[in-house]
């Protein structure tokens, strides 16, 4: 099968540029040195521009419909969330005190659009009326008819009753609770004007920001202006153990942000750390550490600039595109310096350098192609974050593979000038190992295949995590303070928005989805509908007229009439019926100004009055951090049909989120899939052989099986971050099976070159390890799962590179088949 003639005459061309290019470095160190310093200071001008966008929204392409729809509201609602600030630990009436205390300091700040400190309860009190619905109100004029001719039945001195009669109870509560699907029934139900918690002991306060969350910069601002208000005030006047936290979304923005940089710089530096001291272990010299980071680095910076350059900033996969080229591009270097030494002992300099970066260049070239191929197939994704890191890996990867071939003999060159001569590694546990395999590789290659059918069975429990609290860092205050902040208020801090675009326009879109959440009954995720129009009712004159008869009634009656609860009841009633009718102008800032912004743009960019322009705010029932959750919730809030025509669909950071889950379900199988064909057909083109090329594949195919099936034996799973170890360690299988498999050995040196193969692939592997392993350091919960699959993937790799592919090999070479990837009729070097 296949063209081996072809492929054998591609792979001798490769080996022989590489050959030629490597010597061409060697021979002439200084100029090669100096125009890749000239290459690299110009990459390096927009690396230095990159930034880290955590944002949900750089995980989507632009034109998404949750990202184009969450853009538009922001233009006109501002932003999402608020600074919470929380104080506890003081009497209720110290709590009331901070609250009223610092909400006008903050208040006074310029990144500050508003402060809620206090609900507007007079104002439903003295409304609640009018919100009941005609027919109600007339229940309730019936009612309190009744009790009025009780009362004066009981008066009429000719009147004889029964002594048992209890008087009509003029019940008011179950009239105001059917009024519960809109912002006002749910408003006017809370007694506390503060938000406060008097069993917990803790109070808040909500600041809008005058900007944006995704504005990083802006975010960072809001905060330290709001903890410097909080400083300006004497806090020990609210108890000796009064103490105050932040908490909400632009909070939690900063912290996770700080928490990601923080933790990326640590784990980058023990990772660095790590790997410098393997390889000067492994190699024995101190000199080649700088041997393979030179290389590498050069490389990275290589790869940043094209990153500034194409893109302006990295997203929160893309963030970890340097850990995972540190892993992947120092295997190549290590495989190389040890062939380059190997060589050494039996040829001259340049001899060596021909010889290993020719052949082992081969292998070098075939495993970065496969990889880059691999890393290509997630750039035909529409997901812009698989996209964009699919792009800048495969490109990765070449500058890498390009920058090692280019210094590395430069760097070897010079430092033989030098009098620096390299020093072999010792072939360690691995000498053992192979000559183990050796005396029964038909019995390690059966126990292995039982081991990994068990693991492929296994693989079936894995799942999928949709919980993104599992990357949220829940054991920071400002994610701890959730579930308090919207016990506080009654309902979620981040609702979904619809925008709207005149008042008849926003009752249509309130109808709509009250009629999808009371059409989808128990299995509707929306808890509540919210807009502006709640709040000024309709009917008010024909409602006036009622409540007037009803003054009229209660006028004879006294409070001292009622008792317990009744006296309450009817005390409100009293201030009720004075209460005159309202427009949205009478509505309490508090409420009016969660509809509007200073942004206020119709269709078109045309600005709108106050009036006219407004928002729908839509509470989901459900806890959208879980992934699951949020696509439940989108279908409930997209494509609602309004009276008269046409659809309306929310917009929120959790739709967002729920088309990332929806897009990685529907694109990973297919991606993944295109991927490993085009990975395993390019591998056929250049190695020439079917077999070859399936043998080469073999440790890439075991490292995903063994990986998803330990996995849920280990307690861990996949999710939207660690998923990218996925296409790294099927590119580091391959790696690990081109270099043995291409290795052209006599039947008398095997033992010998699968040894040095197998244990320049452990070293590689280790690094690799100590880079990704570093992540476990983390204090991010998402970068700590991605450290401990990949060490899971790291383990199954190296199971498969150096145990199982090196005992099958030796179990075909006893069988007499052919051995090394390249009909060569060559001498072996």
């Amino acid at each position: 099968m296949g063209t081996p003639k072809k492929s054998y005459l591609i792979v001798t061309a490769v080996e022989a540029a590489l050959g030629r290019l490597a010597s061409l470095a060697a021979r002439r160190p200084v100029a090669t040195l100096l125009v890749l310093l000239a290459v690299t200071l110009a990459a390096l001008v927009p690396a230095r521009r990159l930034s880290l966008n955590a944002d949900l929204m750089g995980l989507l392409p632009d034109n998404a419909e949750s990202v184009q729809a969450l853009k538009q509201v922001k233009d006109r609602f501002g932003g999402f969330g608020y600074v919470a600030v929380v104080g506890r630990g003081g009497s209720p009436e110290a709590l009331q005190a901070f609250a009223d205390d610092l909400a006008p300091e903050l208040e006074r700040l310029p990144t500050v659009r508003y402060v809620d400190h206090k609900r507007p309860q007079d104002f439903f009190q003295e409304h609640f009326l009018y919100f009941l619905e005609t027919e109600d109100l007339q229940t309730l004029e019936e009612r309190i008819a009744e009790r009025v001719n009780w009362e004066k039945r009981q008066k009429n001195p000719l009147f004889v009753g029964l002594d048992d009669e209890a008087p009509p109870a003029v019940e008011v509560d179950d009239l105001v609770d059917k009024y519960t699907v809109g912002g006002a029934g749910r408003l006017s139900k809370v007694r506390e004007s503060y938000y406060i918690d008097r069993e917990e002991g803790l109070i808040a306060l909500f600041v809008k920001p005058s900007g944006i969350g995704s504005d990083l910069n802006f975010s960072r601002r809001v905060v330290d202006d709001v903890k410097a208000a909080v400083a300006s005030l004497d806090l020990d006047r609210y108890g000796s153990d009064f103490r105050v936290s932040l908490g909400g979304t632009f909070t939690k923005r900063v912290d996770q942000q700080e928490l990601i940089t923080r933790d990326l710089r640590l784990t980058t530096l023990v990772a660095l750390i790590g790997i410098l001291v393997y390889v000067v272990f492994y190699f024995r010299r101190l000199g080649a550490a700088a041997l393979l980071f030179v290389p590498l680095l050069v490389g990275l910076a290589w790869t940043y600039g094209l990153a500034g350059l194409v893109f302006g900033r990295l997203n929160i996969l893309t963030g970890f595109i340097g850990a995972i080229l540190l892993g992947l591009g120092i295997d190549h270097g290590i495989h190389l310096l040890g062939r380059f030494e190997s060589e050494l002992k039996t040829r001259p300099f340049h001899e060596a350098i021909a010889q290993a970066f020719g052949r082992t260049g081969r292998a070098v070239v075939l495993a970065a192609l496969t990889t880059l191929v691999a890393f290509s197939g997630l750039a035909l994704s529409e997901f812009r974050a698989f996209r964009e890191f699919g792009i800048l890996a495969a490109f990765g990867i070449t500058m890498v593979v390009l920058s090692t071939v280019l210094i590395l003999p430069a760097s070897l060159s010079l430092l033989s000038r030098w009098g620096w001569k390299p020093r072999a590694p010792s072939a360690g546990v691995m000498g053992g190992l192979v000559q183990a395999l050796s005396r029964r590789p038909g019995v390690a290659t059966a126990i292995a295949g039982v081991a990994f059918v068990a693991l492929a069975a296994s693989s079936f429990q894995g799942r999928f995590d949709y919980d993104t609290r599992a990357l949220a860092q829940s054991h920071l205050e400002s994610f701890k303070l959730d579930a308090a902040l919207d016990g506080l208020l009654g309902y979620s801090m981040t609702p979904m928005v619809v925008l709207a675009n005149d008042q008849s326009h926003e009752r249509r879109i309130v109808e709509g989805f009250r009629a999808r959440k009371a059409g989808r009954a128990d299995k509707s995720t929306i808890d509540l509908v919210m807009a502006k129009s709640d709040f000024v009712p309709p009917d008010q004159a024909e409602k006036r007229a009622v409540i007037e008869r009803i003054g009229k009634l209660i006028d004879p009656l006294e409070a001292s009439d009622f008792e317990g609860d009744a006296h309450a009841r009817f005390a409100a009633l009293q201030q009720g019926v004075k209460a005159l009718p309202f427009g949205y102008a009478d509505i309490p800032a508090e409420i009016r100004r969660q509809f509007e912004s200073p942004r206020q743009l119709g269709p078109g960019g045309a600005p709108l009055a106050a009036e006219a322009g407004s928002f729908v705010l839509v509470f989901s029932s459900l806890d959208l951090s879980d992934g699951k959750n949020a696509i439940r919730f989108a279908e409930d809030v997209r494509n609602v049909p309004l009276e008269g025509g046409g659809t309306v669909s929310a917009a929120g950071e959790p739709l967002v989120l729920a088309d990332v889950f929806s897009l990685v379900a529907s694109e990973a199988p297919l991606v993944m899939g295109l991927t490993l064909v085009l990975v395993f057909l390019s591998m056929w083109l250049l190695v020439g052989s079917f077999r070859k090329s399936v043998l080469c594949l073999v440790p890439a195919a075991l490292t995903l099986v063994g990986t998803f099936g330990l996995l849920p034996l280990l307690g861990l799973s996949f999710n939207t971050l660690n998923v990218v170890m996925i296409p790294v360690l099927f590119g580091m299988g391959v790696d690990g099976g081109v270099h043995l498999v291409t290795r052209r050995m006599r039947p008398e040196e095997r033992l010998g070159a699968i040894t040095e193969t197998s244990q320049a692939i452990l070293a590689a592997l280790l690094t690799t390890a100590l880079g990704f392993g570093a992540l476990v350091l983390a204090d991010h919960s998402g970068l700590n799962s991605l450290g401990w699959v990949a060490l899971t993937g790291l383990f199954v790799n190296a199971l498969s590179c150096v145990v199982v592919l090196p005992a099958v090999l030796l179990w075909l070479g006893d069988r007499g088949r052919p051995q090394g990837a390249i009909a060569d009729p060559a001498q072996a070097a």
